[in-house]
């Protein structure tokens, strides 16, 4: 005679499927912390920032030799984007071809680039640009500079590379990015297009100049006079 099967079937026992459950939904659980942390500096706005504004620095172009500093925004009308990195820093290697192909996609448009490398050697950054570049030109929207001696990293509040900054053309700061980024992430692209586009809007002038206006001219309801001084 053969032995009678066990009650229930071939399927699992209850106390198995309910640890199948609990495993399914911890992973989950996992999951959405780890994705949460991952794209927590994507958050970031204005009113938690610290640094509020393009802080005064300077460093030296590895293209002419000259000084950079904040008078890039003048260089650059969409904004600024400042990109802290070192030859010496793994993430940082890793990161750079994506961030630099993300400012070529941009061509003409968005904001300019800044590619600021500290306490490394010239060699060493020209020998890495060259090959993070495909063996090409930097897009011209991308500058390269080197600072030295790492006075800007207390200006800006840097303590970790690779970290990166967002600026609007008035010097407002906007994002902050820390740790290395996916550039090459259509979503990240959209939160700087976005913050740019906000910050624009927000700065737009809301009233009319009256020394725009000639004397006598009617104000259209929903304009505000604004007296000049």
């Amino acid at each position: 005679m053969s032995p009678r099967p066990p009650a229930g079937g071939g399927g699992l026992p209850f106390f198995g499927k309910v640890l199948a459950i609990v495993a399914l939904f911890s992973s989950a659980v996992f999951y959405g912390l780890l994705e949460r942390r991952r794209t927590a500096h994507w958050r970031t706005d204005e009113a938690s920032l610290v640094l509020k504004a393009l802080p005064e620095f300077e460093a030296r172009s590895l293209e002419d030799g000259g000084t950079v500093g904040r008078d890039l925004l003048g260089r650059f009308p969409g904004g600024l984007l400042v990109h802290f990195w070192g030859t010496w820093c793994a993430p940082c290697v890793t990161e750079l071809p994506e961030l630099v192909s993300f400012a070529r996609s941009l061509g003409g448009e968005g904001p300019g680039f800044l590619l600021l490398a500290v306490r490394d050697d010239d060699g060493d950054i020209g020998a890495f640009l060259g090959r993070a570049g495909g063996g090409g030109p930097l897009p011209p929207n991308v500058v390269v500079a080197h600072d030295r001696d790492g006075g800007s990293l207390a200006r800006f509040g840097t303590a970790k590379l690779p970290e990166t900054y967002l600026f609007a053309p008035d010097g407002r700061h906007l994002r902050k990015f820390v740790g290395p980024q996916a550039w090459s992430s259509p979503l990240l692209g959209l939160r700087v297009e976005t913050a740019l586009a906000r910050a624009a809007a927000s700065s737009a002038p809301s009233a009319t100049d009256a020394s725009s206006v000639p004397d006598g001219a009617p104000v259209r309801p929903g304009e505000r006079m604004v007296e000049s001084h």
